[in-house]
Formats: C-alpha cells, sequence, structure tokens
C-alpha cells in the first residue's frame, strides 16, 4: 500500500490485499502516522529507493570509452566481476564496507581483482565529479593478495636479449620479421598489425603508429589506438625499415589478412616457444615484448620521460610501475657498481 506521509512517498508491504486496503481505510480515516502506529510500524517517512544504479554507473561510463575495443573489455569484466555482486545497488546507498566484502570475495588472481576494483572506482569518481554521490565508497578498498595468474601476469623477469633471439630464430620465417618489429619498437601488438606502408617514412627513419587491429566483438577490426597518447612517431633503426614488405598492411597471415593476436599466439608464438627450448615458467605473451624493449631502454640508461613517449603513455608513472622490471643480469650490475 503506497501513501503520502508528510508529503513524502512512503509504502508498507501486506501479506493479503485485504490487509492493505484495511490499512489504506486507517489512513483516509485517522491520516498515516495514527495508522502506521496502530500497526505498529515507524512513523518516519519510509523514502522509495532512487538514484543510478551501480550496473547504471558503470554502464555510462564504458560508453564513454572512445575505443569500440576497451569498450567490450571493460563491459566483460563487468559482466563477470562486479554485476553479478553489485549491480542492482544504488550508487548512494553503497558503502566503503560494501566495495570491501565484494573484493574479499572475489575469486581469481590478484590482478584480477585490482583490475574489477580499478574499474568500479573509476566509474564512481565520475559520479562523484556529477554529483551523484558526495565520496567514491571504492576508495581505499584493500586488494588481497591471491595467486598470480602466470597465462597473464607480465613475465618477471622480462626476456632478455638472448631469449628474444631464440624465439625469434624459432618463429615461422613468415612471422619472424613481425617479432623483430615489435622487440625493437616496444608498440602494442594491435599497433603494428594495423601498420600500412604510409606510416612508415623510410626518409626520416619513423614509423607513425595511428590505429590498431584490436578485438571488437565477436570479431577483429581496425579501429583508434588505445589512448590519445598511444598515437605517436618513433624512431626506429633504418636497417630493420628497409626489411619492411609492402602490400596493404605490413604485416600479415600467410593469405594476406592482418595478423590477429590470438590466433597468432595460439598457432605461431607458443610453437615458437616450444621450439627454442625456453623453461615452461619462462614462456611468456607476445606482449612480453614490449615489457622486454621498456626494460632494455631502462637498463641501458634511457630515461623514463623518453621511454613513456615511446611506448605513449599518459604519464610516466604508468611506464615505471607496468614496466619498469629489472634485467635478469640487474644485481650483477648493482655488485660491479658498488665496487
Amino acid at each position: 500500500m503506497r501513501f503520502r506521509n508528510n508529503g513524502a512517498s512512503s509504502s508498507v508491504t501486506f501479506p493479503t490485499q485485504d490487509g492493505a486496503e484495511q490499512f489504506g481505510q486507517m489512513v483516509d480515516r485517522w491520516g498515516p502516522r495514527r495508522a502506521l502506529e496502530i500497526i505498529h510500524q515507524p512513523t518516519e517517512p519510509k523514502h522509495i529507493a532512487s538514484g543510478a544504479t551501480v550496473t547504471e554507473c558503470v554502464t555510462d561510463y564504458i560508453s564513454l570509452k572512445p575505443n569500440r575495443g576497451t569498450r567490450d573489455a571493460y563491459t566483460g569484466w563487468f559482466r563477470s566481476g562486479i554485476e553479478p555482486a553489485l549491480g542492482e545497488v544504488r550508487i548512494n546507498q553503497l558503502r566503503d564496507t560494501d566495495v570491501q566484502r565484494w573484493v574479499n570475495a572475489q575469486e581469481g588472481s590478484t590482478g584480477t581483482i585490482r583490475r574489477n576494483h580499478k574499474l568500479l572506482s573509476a566509474a564512481l569518481n565520475d559520479a562523484v565529479k556529477r554529483g551523484d554521490i558526495r565520496v567514491n565508497p571504492a576508495t581505499g578498498a584493500k586488494i588481497p593478495r591471491r595467486p598470480r595468474n602466470t597465462d597473464r601476469a607480465p613475465l618477471s623477469p622480462p626476456f632478455t636479449r638472448g631469449e628474444f633471439e631464440l624465439i625469434r630464430k624459432s618463429m615461422h620465417p613468415h612471422y619472424q620479421l613481425l617479432v623483430e618489429f615489435l622487440a625493437e619498437t616496444g608498440c602494442r601488438f594491435g599497433e603494428a598489425a594495423a601498420l600500412t606502408p604510409a606510416d612508415v617514412n623510410l626518409d626520416k627513419g619513423t614509423v607513425h603508429f595511428n590505429k590498431s587491429y584490436s578485438p571488437a566483438g565477436n570479431t577483429y577490426a581496425i579501429g583508434n589506438t588505445k589512448t590519445e597518447e598511444s598515437d605517436r612517431i618513433i624512431r626506429v633503426k633504418q636497417s630493420l625499415l628497409e626489411r619492411l614488405p609492402a602490400g596493404r598492411y605490413i604485416f600479415t597471415t600467410q593469405s594476406g589478412d592482418p595478423v590477429k593476436g590470438n590466433a597468432f599466439r595460439a598457432w605461431h608464438w607458443k610453437n615458437a616457444l616450444d621450439e627454442a627450448g625456453l623453461p615452461e615458467h619462462r614462456h611468456g605473451h607476445p606482449h612480453d615484448l614490449r615489457h622486454a624493449h621498456a626494460t632494455w631502454l631502462l637498463d641501458a640508461g634511457i630515461s623514463l620521460p623518453a621511454i613513456q613517449k615511446r611506448l605513449g603513455h599518459a604519464k610516466v608513472m604508468t611506464t615505471l610501475a607496468m614496466y619498469g622490471h629489472p634485467g635478469t643480469d640487474s644485481e650483477d650490475r648493482i655488485l660491479a657498481a658498488l665496487g
């Protein structure tokens, strides 16, 4: 039975329709306050829940991402990690204790939990900026330590140059140049797959990364770079540029189509790692060539801002946190430096 109580919408639930109608008659006769006292209910107005739910909040946040691949990835993370537990909760009713309980109950690696929490927190930050909520209840949540997902976590320490050379030589001949290009430029796989001859300037010795061939729903498509900063021009060794083939796309499958990252990893990358004889714990991901590239530059004394610009990161701390891994010989070099 819904009714007005001091100007506010309120309601009381009854097990039968007769009970609800009898209460409605009492409200008409004696007013809502006295009717509530008679049935031993709180006399203060009951406010009907309003405001955006977590699902609405996060969905709106995702919809504003310019890259379709990013939107698809975020949507998958939300549906599997956030929506089942928190989707129907209204953000103005969400408490920091609710978020912490949700974090504690999640399964998977620490990286997966941190990723899901980061997505929720970013969406709630936008809600704070809009004035929908006063504070972000996800701020300050503690992420539990869980077993690492070695299939997705960055290889640590990154590939040495010797390991990379073993992989390159063991790779199918058609893809050896692609692997070399990934290691020498530090670009993302999708950025390399989308390259065309127009993106290469032989006179200046540069490559322009301005698009990406990435998953889009159930297929792959040419789209924008991951971020605005990812649209960049970098210098590349002339000897490597001169060996890049011509064609609609520079790196293709043997049938001439752009290379899909997942298929490349399943059919060629894993075979090359086995052929190279690397131990199982050194079987990384093609993206680990980007980690290796950054580490090689750091070990060579290249400044963090220069590496940040080359990799296309918006913040230098992203470069340091994600790719600032010590090389395999770092301890030896420390001892040598100490004398």
